[in-house]
């Protein structure tokens, strides 16, 4: 198995100018690796899924928790790249509105313009009637439950709500599992894949008195988080091609 492409070559100085200040090729630079790393976390989970078997629905095991465990560590990074990409699109919306970037802009497609100044009105808070893809993207952005130094109430929270709601639907629920053993592979702490896995729920739209595991509002929230990363990612490949295009010819 080999990765596909085709390689081509830029002189550097044309991505970001050694001399003066360069803030587009350096908001470019960034954008580059956003992309790379939503492609990233994507390759991983099908390499993940690929590879290790899945547990039966109701298993209780070391294998079932740690493959759990991955998965919803899986959807916390996708969650937590997208928040911070709206971050440095708020402190970097002048570069959105500058002339270099209007002239990147301007070669998208009519649709993929469009999404794009969606991103960024969410991103600045300055979208008012969300369509369902704004309005995943505003619950990423208002998502702090990855932030460590933020994440103690949000997680607390979660956690009640996983082992002290009102409807404990299996024993899972019920029981606060880890392994501890003389190696990384033979310790994990399962109660805290739980925590963050219910505040993925609860960001879903779950009342904090259910903890259904199969609520549909839950599985669609997931597929329209994967939606949008696909289109997020295509947006982002086409500006980082414009960009490209038009610095390669350009002094």
């Amino acid at each position: 198995m080999e990765f596909e492409g085709e390689l081509k070559e830029i002189e550097p100085n044309k991505i970001v100018r050694k001399t003066g200040g360069d803030k587009v090729g350096s908001f470019f630079l960034v954008v580059a690796t956003i992309f790379n790393d939503l492609k990233g976390i994507i390759l991983f989970e099908k390499l993940f899924l690929d590879s290790y078997r899945k547990p039966k629905p109701e298993e209780t095991t070391a294998h079932s928790g740690n493959y759990s465990g991955v998965l919803v560590q899986v959807k916390k990074l996708k969650a937590s790249f997208i928040h911070e990409f709206f971050v440095f699109l708020k402190e970097n919306h002048n570069i959105v509105e500058c002339a270099e970037f209007i002239e990147i802009l301007e070669r998208l497609p009519v649709g993929e313009k469009a999404i794009w100044c969606e991103i960024v009105s969410v991103a600045l808070g300055r979208s008012e009637k969300l369509s369902d893809f704004s309005d995943t993207l505003s619950r990423i952005r208002d998502n702090i439950g990855f932030h460590y130094y933020q994440s103690g109430k949000v997680l607390k929270k979660s956690f009640n709500s996983r082992f002290f709601g009102e409807e404990r639907v299996n024993q899972k629920s019920r029981t606060a599992y880890y392994s501890v053993g003389n190696t990384l592979g033979e310790t994990r702490f399962y109660f805290a894949d739980a925590a963050v896995e219910e505040y993925l729920f609860l960001q879903a739209g779950k009342p904090v008195s259910k903890s259904s595991l199969e609520n549909d509002l839950i599985k669609k929230y997931e597929i329209k988080v994967r939606d949008t990363i696909e289109v997020m990612n295509r947006i982002l490949m086409l500006l980082l091609k414009n960009f490209l295009s038009i610095r390669r010819h350009n002094p």
